[in-house]
């Protein structure tokens, strides 16, 4: 500290105090985002995150040193909401909102503490910081189903004949599937947070930058459109003897690497040069900062970053050890309404994946004419980590199952939301349409059906709030695709939601007895 202008020597500690505070209050999100940078290659520039902010702020140390911090009373409204923000994701088992909780968390207090002046010349560095949390997931989906429509677009130009089926497409010489490696995600991430800093680093004018920022954003999308169709190319034309093992991926990463390196050599082309720093108000000449006021603030910050969660929040959760253990067979029996509906057999081989649930029913039920329909439930309280209700990890069907593959959906308006997902599904090694099944997901919280995640999220939040627990259920429908599958699905789904209704409240009712209400 020693080295530091005299004005900065207590804020400058206080700031360091506070960011170990902050870690500490919120280590679990903090280090589960750590942790997926380490894992995940869709997310390992996040590693890079860190260092590089203390570098951009070191290299703005000329411009810091003539300043003076002077605390900021109102931003600490922004620490509250920084705070609300992830305390909602830890409420709601969201891991994006706890991970930019923790970030908006440090951004706010560096503005409360150091004050507006210093936050304009640190603005980059404190906004590069929202490249840490891992995000962008939601985009997976759309990136693989644009990679195979290009990719087969192409083939038929160049001639060669495709059948194709959702994400899977077969052509002479073999079949292929783009699956979550060949979104092209880690690419876009990566691309658009190097280019994002280069832009920074070359151009001075901030319209020069964002158009350089939208390049990093559409050049590794169709970059990575070429490489699908590219690698393609180079397993048919070899007799599949290339680009169909290991090589798949070392082609598609050096393949990347030229793009970048193409991109950014025309990038410093245009780039501008250096600006002289503009003489700023010397410390010398100013007070330095009053250690009592800034004990004060020190005092605020920690009441909004401990006391308040820890005094509001935490009774909303209770711990697993006080939960009551629920009878296995709880919902077993549960029949649907009207006699119009009968027990057939099990489809076979039909199998979704709920992780961890406390408890489960799979069953299926016939109408007097028409073909079953598969019921799938799956109850969840206490819910942790993977084991909760609204999880991308809860699949109708994994890229790794042997008998049946997700060949594509869609989206429709329904009296339960406007973003009713259903799947299709087909059984692998068949042809023909009688092979090719219909499933919707429904949610259940709070009394409630909804086919939006979100909305269920959101009624999970307000669920809690009012201190009636976390208690949640996913209906999983599915029947063979034909005219009249839809509403297949919305008449059993109208004859089971009253006594699935009854049957999870009366669950979640013996459940939150045990969850005081704060």
């Amino acid at each position: 500290m020693n080295g530091l202008p005299k004005a900065w020597r207590v804020p400058a500690l206080l700031w360091f105090l506070l960011a170990a505070l902050v870690l500490w209050a919120q280590w679990e999100p903090a280090q589960g985002m750590a942790m997926l940078w380490w894992r995940s290659g869709t997310f390992a520039h996040g590693m890079l995150v860190p260092p590089l902010v203390a570098w951009l702020v070191w290299r703005q140390r000329h411009a810091l040193a003539p300043l003076v911090p002077e605390p900021n009373w109102l931003a600490l409204a922004l620490v509250a909401v920084a705070v609300a923000f992830g305390s909602a994701g830890w409420l709601t088992e969201v891991n994006v909102l706890q991970h930019f909780g923790v970030v908006l968390t440090l951004q706010a207090m560096t503005l409360a503490l150091l004050g507006w002046r210093v936050v304009r010349v640190l603005a980059f560095p404190i906004l590069f910081l929202l490249f840490a949390p891992p995000f962008g997931e939601f985009l997976m989906a759309p990136m693989m189903i644009w990679t195979a429509d290009f990719i087969v677009v192409a083939l038929r130009l160049t001639g060669i004949p495709v059948f194709r089926e959702g994400l899977h497409f077969v052509i002479p010489s073999g079949n292929w599937s783009v699956v979550e490696a060949c979104s092209g995600l880690r690419y876009l991430v990566a691309s658009f947070m190097v280019g994002t800093l280069f832009a920074y680093l070359n151009f001075n004018r901030w319209p020069k930058r964002l158009i350089f920022m939208g390049v990093s954003l559409l050049v590794p999308i169709v970059a990575n459109w070429l490489r699908g169709y590219l690698i393609v190319m180079i397993g048919h034309l070899s007799s599949n003897q290339l680009a169909t093992g290991v090589d798949h991926l070392v082609y598609g990463w050096v393949f990347f690497g030229v793009i970048m390196m193409v991109m950014f050599h025309l990038g410093a082309r245009w780039a501008d040069a250096a600006e002289a720093p503009t003489p700023k108000l010397l410390a010398a000449d100013a007070p330095a900062v009053n250690p009592l006021k800034a004990s004060a603030l020190l005092a605020a910050l920690c009441a909004s970053l401990l006391v308040l969660p820890a005094v509001l929040l935490e009774p909303l959760r209770v711990p697993l050890s006080q939960l009551p253990k629920l009878q296995s067979n709880a919902l077993q029996g549960l029949a649907p309404t009207g006699a119009a509906f009968t027990p057939s057999a099990r489809m076979e081989e039909w199998a979704p994946v709920f992780l961890e649930p406390t408890l489960s029913l799979s069953a299926a039920w016939r109408q007097p004419v028409g073909e079953a329909v598969a019921v799938d439930v799956a109850f969840y309280s206490a819910q942790r980590g993977d084991s909760k209700a609204v999880n991308s990890m809860n699949q109708s069907v994994t890229a790794g199952n042997e008998h049946w593959s997700d060949v594509g959906g869609r989206s429709l308006d329904t009296p339960l939301g406007k973003s009713a997902h259903e799947r299709w599904m087909k059984r692998k090694g068949s042809a023909g349409d009688a092979n090719v099944f219909l499933a919707r997901r429904i949610y259940w919280v709070d009394g409630r059906f909804t086919t939006s995640a979100r909305e269920a999220k959101w009624l999970g939040l307000m669920q809690l709030l009012g201190g009636r627990g976390d208690a949640a259920g996913v209906l999983l429908l599915m029947t063979r695709d034909d005219e009249t599958a839809g509403a297949r699905l919305d008449a059993t789904f109208s004859a089971f939601a009253p006594p699935l209704n009854e049957r999870l409240g009366r669950l979640a009712q013996e459940l939150r007895g045990h969850n005081p209400r704060p």
